[in-house]
């Protein structure tokens, strides 16, 4: 994130986010300090995105909680993966999404003149910007490198790039990621060449694990794979919701009859299936680890099948990635990574393009920005050879104020610039402290001394925060509570000797159930104990069943969301299965599924945080187990296209019949959490774990996709 302020106006140039390194237990994100601008709310005039990368738009909704934010500007592409982004967060429509393309006429935010040049990079639509200012020109370049044969053809625009120095540039802000590596980056067809020489010979399964946001990788892989024969999948949430962006947009071509649901691969012999994975930094619940663990519900790994990394680890990830290669090295796949092969490349040019951006710009000034200050430094140096003085390299971390005046640039304060952490319950609620009693208390410090771990619970242990304290020592940061127990006798809820603390049950009251002045009521006696005599739910398992009482709340209401959704969007196909045309038009039944998929595309698309940290904190004993739940029953089977037909409505036969399938397995798996829980039955924690596992697979991955598809038509 780069702040450019002149006369009393803001802009913000990219809004990117960082991932916890293994000190920081419990956090999920790492933000900006946003402080500064908080305090400068009234002067931001908008956000300015280079590309779509999450280091440099994944903190933009939490900014916008923050700060009204008038306007986000962005190439197609990067907008399209934005306002998914802002739709999951609720933010869709608290900012102008502006779309600008590269060679479109400069536009004016405050005092701040600005235009995007195309850079090539490993996401489509990188750009870079140059903003005209009272002080000077600035080209602030982003991510890029000189690819001179792009997948997409469309290659860093050297020829504006040189206008623009013509024109005279006053500071370069340039990417300094690979600032250290000599010679130039490979281009991106050098990865579709290997997979040209890998797929062929290759029998058994071919799975890739990239980011999802890499594209042109996809668009590779799958290009080879259909030429070989094979039907692509795509598996993990964000691969198949960028993918679906891709497609929509133009970006990626991949024809619909090529593509099988990760839930079809069984029916496909495993000689005929390429799948297309998340999970390339070793990420705890990312599709790549849990087939490396054998934890997938639709991926499995044997002997014959090829898995492909394409991707380079981030600093701090290597543990992670080299565990999954391990694990899935054991399972009899080969395994080929950027140290055995060709198949994967820098999206970040080397230090023979930096010095050719710093020749075709000329700038009077340089800041190396984007990387470790290791690569800072490195920029400078190169910076150095290119003939700039020593006085016009401005070598600047996190919070340092640059002034540029009549073209001059130097530093003149420093500001408040640090992190933010977010733990899946708020923002900002994670300090030092926190975090230090978190590592005193972690399990995973024995697995760091060479402590095997198991298949399925690897990464659940290590992420799973047991919180037990010595007798006599309250160990729990936060408000503390204290119950009193008769000595020598123990309560039917309460814990045996040695065993983890266990939160009291808290007194729901019944949805339904009669205020305590209700004239029905008023007589008291046993008949108005029955009327209010509580009925136990699955809400009262997930809350028993937790660590902690605030994950299970989070998790109880957005999965009553979910199944009112879920109910309603049934009952409406049910009706028409039946033949009863409720609403009474063609035009009003087509209204009418459309609002019950946005329903539940909205309840669904909040569901992964509190279920994500749910599984976390869930003490499962036995890492192995199965769900409380079987598959699909004969009943909810159906062929919805002559049912649909007889209603009028225009939609995709097949996602309607998976959606209904995925939410009436949603449904009957809560029924029988009630049921169990009225009959004090509550299912083992492995066999809570698996089954909202299954469940967050089916409902994240496909039906979300499937509500999508039916809200646009």
């Amino acid at each position: 994130m780069t702040v450019y302020e002149a006369d009393g106006s803001i802009v913000i140039v990219d809004a990117g986010l960082a991932f916890p390194r293994d000190e920081h237990l419990g956090v999920d994100l790492v933000l900006p300090d946003f402080s500064y601008l908080v305090e400068r709310a009234e002067m931001i005039r908008g956000v300015v995105l280079t590309h779509g990368h999450e280091d440099h738009v994944g903190s933009l909704p939490y900014l916008m909680r923050e700060v009204r934010i008038p306007v986000v500007v962005a190439t197609r592409l990067t907008l399209g993966l934005i306002k998914s982004k802002l739709d999951e967060h609720g933010l869709a429509r608290e900012a102008e999404l502006r779309e600008v393309a590269p060679g479109d006429d400069p536009f004016n935010l405050g005092p701040f003149r600005i235009e995007f040049i195309r850079m090539a990079h490993s996401i489509p639509d990188a750009a870079a910007v140059v903003l005209e200012t009272p002080g000077g020109r600035v080209v602030h370049t982003g991510d890029y490198k000189i690819d001179h044969t792009p997948v997409d053809g469309q290659r860093t625009d050297v020829g504006k790039l040189a206008s623009v120095g013509n024109q005279g540039v006053d500071l370069l802000l340039g990417d300094s990621t690979n600032a250290e590596r000599a010679g130039v980056t490979q281009s991106e067809r050098v990865v579709g060449e290997a997979f040209r020489q890998i797929f062929p010979s290759r029998t058994g399964r071919i799975l890739i694990s990239s980011f999802a946001s890499n594209v042109h990788r996809m668009q590779q892989a799958a290009d080879v794979g259909i030429e070989c024969g094979r039907k692509v999948a795509f598996v993990g949430r964000s691969m198949r919701k960028n993918a679906n962006i891709a497609r929509n947009l133009g970006y990626m071509n991949v024809p619909e009859e090529a593509i099988l649901r990760p839930q079809d691969l069984a029916e496909l012999p495993p000689g005929e299936q390429l799948i297309l994975c998340t999970g390339s930094q070793g990420e705890p619940m990312s599709a790549m680890t849990r087939i490396a663990y054998n934890d997938h519900p639709a991926v499995r790994v044997e002997a014959g099948d090829t898995v492909i990394i394409s991707a380079k680890p981030i600093p701090g990830n290597e543990l992670r990635v080299h565990d999954a290669i391990n694990r899935l090295a054991r399972s009899g796949a080969e395994v080929l990574h950027e140290d055995n092969a060709p198949v994967h490349v820098s999206g970040h040019g080397r230090a023979e393009e930096l010095r050719t951006i710093i020749a075709l710009l000329r700038p009077r000034a340089v800041m190396p920005v984007h990387g470790e200050f290791r690569m800072l430094a490195a920029h400078a140096q190169l910076a150095r050879e290119s003939g700039l003085a020593e006085e016009n390299i401005v070598l600047a971390e996190n919070g340092t104020v640059v002034e540029l005046k009549d073209g001059v640039a130097r530093v003149v304060d420093h500001v408040q610039a640090g992190m933010t952490f977010v733990d899946g319950l708020g923002v900002g609620d994670v300090h030092d402290v926190a975090l230090r009693d978190r590592r005193r208390r972690h399990p995973c410090r024995l697995e760091r001394r060479g402590r095997p771990h198991g298949a399925a619970g690897a990464d659940r242990a290590r992420l799973r925060r047991r919180r037990r304290a010595a007798p006599g020592r309250v160990a729990r940061r936060g408000a503390a509570r204290a119950r009193a127990a008769p000595s020598g006798r123990r309560h039917r809820d309460q814990a045996p000797p040695g065993a983890s603390a266990r939160r009291a049950r808290r007194h729901r009251v019944p949805p339904h159930a009669q205020a305590a002045d209700d004239p029905a009521c008023a007589g008291g006696g046993l008949m108005a104990h029955h009327r209010l005599r509580y009925v136990p739910t699955w809400a009262d398992v997930l809350e028993e069943c937790a660590t902690e009482q605030a994950t299970a709340l989070r998790l109880i209401a957005q999965l009553g969301a979910c199944e009112a959704s879920a109910l309603a969007f049934c009952r409406l196909l049910e009706q028409w299965a039946r033949g009863e045309p409720k609403p009474a038009t063609p035009g009003g039944r087509q209204a009418a599924i459309r609002r019950a998929a946005e329903r539940v595309e909205t309840a669904l698309s909040g569901l992964q945080d509190p279920l994500d940290r749910y599984l976390l904190e869930l003490e499962a004993d036995a890492l192995e187990g199965r769900s409380w739940y079987g598959g699909p029953g004969v009943a909810e089977l159906l062929d919805w296209g002559p049912i649909l037909d007889r209603a009028g409505v225009r939609v995709p036969a097949d996602r309607v019949a998976q959606a209904y399938l995925e939410l009436a397995v949603l449904v009957r798996a809560l029924e029988g959490l009630s049921d169990a829980a009225r009959i004090e039955l509550v299912p083992a924690p492995s066999s809570l774990w698996a089954g909202l596992f299954d469940l967050r697979e089916n409902l994240l991955g496909g039906a979300l996709d499937d509500v999508r598809v039916l809200t646009v038509t």
